[in-house]
């Protein structure tokens, strides 16, 4: 699969331009953006193509990272961004409508907490405290749901308790100056 540099670039013009208003990023420039933010990402987009005919729920959704990079590279799935901050999700509207997305990506102005036993894949890239919210999380999976969770180093991604899910995979992914494990949990 050739990525869609241009979108992607096009998408983190668009970031820059608005993260003034917003507060969606520390990045500086475009490229930085690119860099630390959508490439990252889509480290992760080998995964996301097993369950592209299913909508994917980014939470937290921010900026629009992981989702919309993986939307854009993904053409046949359905995302939708889950953000409870009011300023956010008006960015992620005008961003989705900006860059003709609006047939794929669904803006949702809600908290994780809604939903319940409705969500089949979810992920979350900017999770700080997952004992915090690992109840809320499983309780929004439906039956045999996924949670895809980006974190950092695998030894401390394992000594966290996921004894609620049915299954816990740690998947190393290789950053050029990080190290990214990706948490597979299922319901």
């Amino acid at each position: 699969m050739s990525l869609p540099i241009d979108k992607l670039q096009q998408y983190a013009d668009i970031v820059m331009r608005y993260n003034k208003l917003f507060n969606l990023t520390a990045a500086r420039n475009s490229e930085d953006f690119m860099k630390n933010h959508i490439q990252d990402a889509l480290l992760a987009l080998p995964l996301f193509e097993n369950y592209s005919d299913k909508t994917i729920y980014d939470i937290g959704s921010g900026s629009g990272v992981p989702g919309i990079p993986l939307a854009i590279c993904l053409e046949d799935s359905h995302f939708v961004l889950v953000e409870r901050k009011n300023k956010r999700c008006d960015f992620l509207i005008s961003c989705v409508k900006e860059l003709n997305l609006e047939d794929r990506i669904t803006i949702r102005n809600a908290d994780l907490k809604i939903f319940k036993n409705e969500i089949e894949v979810l992920t979350f890239r900017a999770l700080s405290n997952f004992e915090n919210i690992k109840k809320i999380l499983y309780s929004s999976l439906t039956d045999n749901g996924i949670a895809i969770l980006y974190k950092g180093r695998v030894e401390n991604c394992k000594k966290e308790d996921y004894s609620k899910f049915s299954c816990a995979e740690f998947i190393s992914l290789l950053n050029y100056e990080k190290e990214r494990t990706m948490v597979v949990l299922r319901k």
